[in-house]
């Protein structure tokens, strides 16, 4: 396909080589030499890309550091690639200055569109840096409104490519690598009336069974009426959204709506953590999608619980009234003189925290419960790190009740195994050691002795498994003995 000629001819001034014209926009002419084996194109010999362009960062974040193209061009900053790549052409276009480069992409007509042309759109950073600073893909920009994508989510800034389509006024979003055609969001330029100019482009989130369709098929069947739109959060209470930020940092949180039945749900999306809730507009709860019968709590703020730690949501059984809370797994809990600081990145993307612990209350005795030794154990590094000298109880009754290390004494005294920890157990435990046991040595002793229990039995498990088999049990039982 990619030497689609009208016709070959003979050249006059040689009898072994033959000429034609590409049938395309630039008209072309192809030359070859069949006897030795040489391809022209407009009198310009196959080479491959300069530096300028797989040096320029544009190339480098989708097509990596070790792509190169055979190419062909009679201008020596435009650069088209001869043969087609998963049924695609590409062209590189450097600036006069050879700073600028230009992408295209040239998909091949099918049964049902003819030739696409996508332009790949100049990524930045600019909108996501903390301090405002120019950044390494516009070197030109100094200030953050020149941005194309300012308006997006950071997420869709950062983890896909946008390729435009003039003809459609279509920016589709996929995966960073070029070969990766699948369709993950598509931003539709709409024409409104003239006092709406300020709503003209909806981004639409494509589902997974419509990922691979063609963005046109989704655009003039009608189906993005069928997708979730991406919207801004207009007409939320502000104490909702402290709420919600409380939780995961605002960039990070999209909004969106679904239509259902002819009516028009809202939702709240946290895509760290792949947790969903739904307004409802009768009762004006969000019910949780992930919990099934759970809402939002009308109060998010347990003052009897993790003193100084906010990243967490209570929810509520809207049948049984049952109260649950859930937060994000962190890598590491430090605590300092003013607050408990749970380290979920905030300037890290593509961060996964989607492994979520859930904590609930006994129905008789009001403790708070978890089902998994993990959570059970990150409970326990949650009551150690906002633990104070005053009992964990929601009533005036403060007799007999544990202080938060005490209770965090009692849920490790509760993970006692016959087998060795998984890592991310271990890493709590190694976590609980390494931040508060000098100020409450008793939590050690307890971590020695469940560790040397786990450790009884490890040589019936595989050594990959056993990741806290660096120490011996006999020296887990001389640091025992030392207090």
């Amino acid at each position: 396909k990619g030497f689609a000629c009208n016709y070959w001819q003979k050249s006059s001034t040689c009898d072994l080589c033959f000429h034609s014209v590409k049938n395309n926009d630039q008209n072309e002419i192809f030359s070859i030499n069949p006897l030795f084996g040489d391809i022209l194109v407009d009198g310009v010999p196959f080479g491959r890309l300069p530096n300028e362009v797989k040096k320029n960062p544009l190339f480098i974040r989708s097509f990596g550091e070790d792509t190169d193209f055979e190419v062909s061009g009679s201008i020596s900053t435009s650069f088209k690639t001869i043969t087609a790549i998963k049924n695609c052409f590409y062209e590189f276009i450097l600036s006069s200055d050879l700073k600028n480069l230009r992408i295209i992409e040239t998909q091949l007509d099918n049964d049902n569109y003819k030739e696409i042309k996508l332009e790949l759109l100049k990524y930045c950073e600019c909108t996501i840096l903390e301090e405002n600073k120019l950044c390494k893909y516009c070197e030109n920009c100094s200030e953050k409104s020149d941005f194309w994508g300012k308006n997006l989510p950071t997420r869709l800034q950062v983890l896909y490519s946008h390729w435009y389509d003039d003809v459609s006024k279509t920016i589709l979003l996929r995966p960073i690598h070029y070969s990766e055609k699948d369709i993950f969001f598509v931003i539709n330029k709409k024409e409104y009336e003239e006092k709406e100019k300020d709503n003209l482009w909806c981004c639409y989130i494509v589902p997974e069974l419509w990922k691979k369709e063609h963005f046109r098929d989704l655009l003039l069947n009608n189906k993005n009426n069928e997708m979730s739109k991406l919207v801004k959060p207009l007409n939320i209470d502000n104490n909702i959204l402290n709420v919600l930020e409380k939780f995961e940092y605002k960039q990070f949180i999209h909004y969106k709506t679904q239509v259902r039945e002819e009516k028009t749900f809202f939702q709240i999306v946290f895509p760290r953590m792949n947790l969903e809730f739904e307004h409802d507009e009768e009762t004006g709860y969000f019910n949780s999608l992930d919990y099934s019968g759970f809402r939002l709590a009308r109060n998010q703020q347990l003052s009897y619980l993790f003193h100084d730690f906010f990243r967490y949501l209570v929810l509520e059984n809207e049948f049984t009234n049952e109260i649950r809370i859930i937060t994000p797994s962190c890598k590491e809990v430090k605590k300092d003189e003013i607050k408990i600081i749970s380290d979920m990145e905030k300037n890290k993307v593509d961060a996964d925290y989607s492994n979520i612990y859930c904590f609930r209350f006994h129905s008789r005795y009001g403790h708070v419960i978890t089902d998994t030794i993990e959570s059970r154990l990150y409970l326990a590094l949650l009551m150690a790190a906002t633990s104070t000298r005053l009992a964990l109880d929601s009533s005036n009754n403060l007799m007999n009740k544990p202080t938060g290390v005490e209770e965090a004494i009692r849920l490790l005294r509760q993970c006692r195994l016959s087998r060795p920890f998984s890592e991310s157990e271990y890493h709590i435990l190694k976590i609980i050691e390494t931040s508060f046991c000098k100020s409450y040595p008793s939590l050690r002793l307890v971590i020695e002795f469940i560790q040397g229990q786990a450790m009884q039995l490890s040589f019936l498990w595989d050594k990959k498994n056993s990741l806290n088999n660096s120490s011996s049990y006999d020296e887990i039982t001389s640091a025992r003995n030392e207090y």
